[in-house]
């Protein structure tokens, strides 16, 4: 009900002062037609089992947040921040402008699908399983690690151009109820791989994809 009312509150809003600007200027100013245009496009998400889902992911989420879940997302988070050299940060200014390329209608509809199917992941077991994700994945920062995620990340940009683009809306396009069912248990399978000889693996694992990303 609190999504529902601040949508209302904001629409009445913008209606009632779209008259007003468009009749102290003659017309409406380009930065507000643009701006009808995106909440024309994002209204389409806030329909009544939409908002309902988002309340749904919202307060399943809020149970993660607990003081123990909170410390080892902080640690992760300094962690990561390490990350943020420039390099690293005019590579994923590329990605994300590659990114915008994939934001049509087509995949808005699509985005709807996915968020309606991706509330039903948040069950009391599979946060507890994510708690438990996110205090293995601690193990794997270190120096090393972080060293070859940065040329990774690096890297992305490059990845996307028109083809990829293109084959990343074909997957989006694929992904179907069935397919939610089956990640909640893939997700309450995967807490238990985090042990150490596993860590262990995947660090080498991306030490190896990263320098193979850097010597392209």
């Amino acid at each position: 009900m609190k999504f529902t009312g601040l949508f209302v509150a904001t629409a009445s809003a913008l209606c009632l002062a779209a008259p007003v600007a468009a009749r102290a200027q003659g017309s409406l100013p380009d930065e507000v037609n643009t701006m009808a245009q995106n909440f024309a496009s994002i209204k389409s998400l806030l329909d009544g089992s939409t908002l309902s889902d988002m309340q749904s992911l919202i307060h399943h989420g809020a149970v993660l947040l607990d003081d123990k879940s909170t410390g080892e997302a902080k640690t992760l988070i300094l962690g990561a921040s390490e990350l943020l050299d420039p390099q690293v940060v005019a590579g994923v200014k590329g990605f994300l402008d590659g990114l915008g390329s994939l934001l049509d209608g087509n995949i808005t509809a699509q985005a709807e699908a996915v968020l309606t199917g991706a509330a039903g992941l948040l069950s009391a077991s599979n946060v507890k399983d994510i708690g438990n994700l996110l205090a293995g994945a601690q193990l794997l920062l270190d120096p090393t690690l972080l060293s070859n995620a940065k040329a990774t990340l690096a890297g992305t940009a490059s990845l996307l151009d028109a083809g990829t683009v293109k084959s990343i809306k074909g997957l989006i396009a694929e992904i179907d109820p069935a397919l939610i069912s089956n990640a909640k248990a893939t997700l309450a399978g995967t807490a238990s791989l985090l042990d150490a000889g596993t860590v262990k693996e995947v660090k080498s694992l991306i030490n190896t994809i990263a320098t193979q990303i850097a010597n392209l």
